[in-house]
Order: C-alpha cells, then structure tokens, then sequence
C-alpha cells in the first residue's frame, strides 16, 4: 500500500468521544451538511475512479544555499526554511486539476547564514511519473516531462549572487491525466475585493474552525475537510483502505489531550490558485514559524512537543455567495 501524506487537512481532527458542543445556530459554516464523521470515508472513496494507467507525478529536486517554495498550478507544493541544501522529492498529483497544461513557480530565498545568494545557490528540478498499476516496472515510468535548473553565467556561478530574492514562473504539459477535478478553478477571484473586509472576514472563519476543533466536532471536522479530501484522493487513485488509514492516522495524532492552539496574530493576507484561495499566513520569521498558516498548533507526540498548522485556505465557489473552506 502506498503512503499518502495528507495535504493540508491532517491536523484538523481529534479522536475522542462524539459529544459535540458547537452552537451551530451562530455557525457561518454550513458546507456540505450530508458529510459526517461516520460517512467521510466512504463518500470519498464512492468518488475515486479507476484507470487502465493512473499516473503519479512526482517532483525531485536539489536544492544549494537556498530556501526553496514551489508552487504548482500556484498551489503550495514544498516549502522550507530551515534546511538549506539538500534534495527531496514531493508527489503533485494534487495540484494537477486536468490534463494539459500546467505551471510551475519557484520562489529562493538567501539562507539565515548567509544572508544573500551565494555564486552556487540554486535549485535543479525534475518531474516525472510512474503508474500506480505498475509502479514497479521501468517501462511505466516517464521521466523528463519537465526540467529546470537556475541560470548561471558563463563561469557557471548563479547568475543572482549576491542578491536576496529570485522568482519564475515556467510552463509544461501533461496530455495524460485521466482525471479532472474542479477544485478551486471555478471559484471568483478573490483578489478584487477589499483587502481590510476580506482579512476580517477570513479571521472570523479561521476562529471557527478553532472553537470547531477546540469542541471536538468531528462531523464538523469532516465537512471542511471534504473537499480538500476528496481532491487528493480522486487524485491519487485513493482505495477506501489507504483513505481509512489516513483518516485513522489523524484520528491517533489528535487522541493527545495537551492540544494547544498558538494565537492567530502577526499574519498577512496570501492568495493562491491565482486568486482564487485565500488564507492568513504566519508573518514571523523563526524558521519554525515562517511560511506557515497562522492556524497552528502544538501537541506533545511520544513525549516530544510537536507543531503543525494547518492550511485550510477559502474560496467562494461558482453560482454561491459564501466563502467554503478548502
């Protein structure tokens, strides 16, 4: 069975008992009201579909005196701030909606050390894919759909040395996707609307799903996590058996009684999906806390004091006129 890292939902759940003391008269979150707690898994699995090939993109990169966020389809792939160099690998089928094509943005920051691009900073990335019905075999491997690496002159050194910040932005192509999910790509562009309403009344969300967390709500819990969910397994040809772990693995993360939730202050508004999702973004610069969601938590894991925050962003879908978290 292969692993599936949940994308952004893995922090928004607790396994204790199903007493639930959300006042959902004053709620401003009514999404998908046929999703509980007790259907979740099977609601998502009826979705997933089956195909003769099911490719599974995958993203490697090395990485050198650089911090590194990439972003595909302008959805968050990798980001770290606290490493530096080195080289990894992250599957993307999430943020691939459909075939055709698609987009890349890398975004490099100086590391804390050095404060500035060195003559050998940079990234080097390659996609490619293997079929989840054969994922052993070479034959069912593609690799090269896409290469980049950063310029350098004709020294070889990082054409950007010395400087503090690089960003681009490259397209590719990808004809084979057999599925198509909607996600966020009919939803409005958030990008318009006024930027002081807009960040308070994302608050007011953010702090529901706290009181929703804080309170135990598990059906709640699932309804915002569904379609986040949903996307991601449709989109990695999820079995019900891989989708129950997973929803059992957050079940045991969240079984610890020493939750604590960090205040949501020092943040700033980030749209993604090109406008389309929007979310509070951690403004500190602790390696700990940069780049992360201001929905952010501690709990203690095998004695040791573990953070997460959790990225639900949110989006106002075609033909409504309230936000839904995603």
């Amino acid at each position: 069975m292969k692993k599936i890292t949940l994308i952004l939902i893995a922090t928004l759940f607790t396994n204790t008992n199903s007493c639930s003391q959300t006042n959902k008269n004053n709620m401003i979150i009514k999404q998908n009201p046929d999703i509980n707690a007790s259907n979740i898994v099977e609601k998502i699995s009826s979705q997933v579909k089956r195909y003769p090939k099911e490719p599974l993109y995958q993203i490697d990169f090395t990485i050198n005196h650089c911090y590194p966020e990439i972003l595909v389809n302008d959805m968050p792939a990798y980001k770290d701030f606290k490493i530096g160099s080195g080289g990894t690998a992250r599957m993307i089928n999430y943020n691939i909606l459909k075939a055709g094509s698609q987009k890349i943005t890398l975004r490099l920051y100086p590391t804390i050390d050095n404060k500035v691009f060195l003559q050998n900073s940079g990234i080097e990335i390659e996609i490619g894919s293997y079929d989840n019905t054969n994922k052993y075999s070479i034959e069912a491997q593609e690799d090269n759909l896409f290469n980049y690496s950063t310029p350098v002159d004709k020294d070889g050194l990082f054409t950007e040395k010395d400087k503090t910040y690089y960003e681009t932005t490259q397209t590719f192509t990808l004809p084979n996707v057999p599925y198509h999910n909607i996600g966020w790509s009919e939803s409005q562009d958030l990008r318009q609307m006024n930027k002081v309403d807009l960040e308070k009344k994302i608050l007011a969300y953010y702090k529901e799903i706290q009181e929703i967390i804080k309170n135990n709500d598990k059906d709640m819990i699932a309804r915002i996590s569904y379609n986040k969910m949903r996307d991601q397994f449709v989109s990695q040809y999820g079995s019900k058996e891989e989708i129950q772990e997973a929803w059992d693995e957050v079940l045991e993360i969240y079984s610890s009684k020493d939750i604590e939730f960090l205040p949501i202050e020092n943040y700033e508004l980030v749209f993604y999906g090109d406008g389309k999702l929007v979310g509070l973004q951690s403004k500190k610069t602790d390696k700990n806390f940069r780049g992360k969601s201001a929905l952010y938590m501690k709990y203690k894991k095998d004695g040791r004091l573990v953070g997460i925050d959790f990225y639900y962003l949110l989006h106002i879908p075609t033909g409504k006129t309230e936000f839904e978290v995603y």
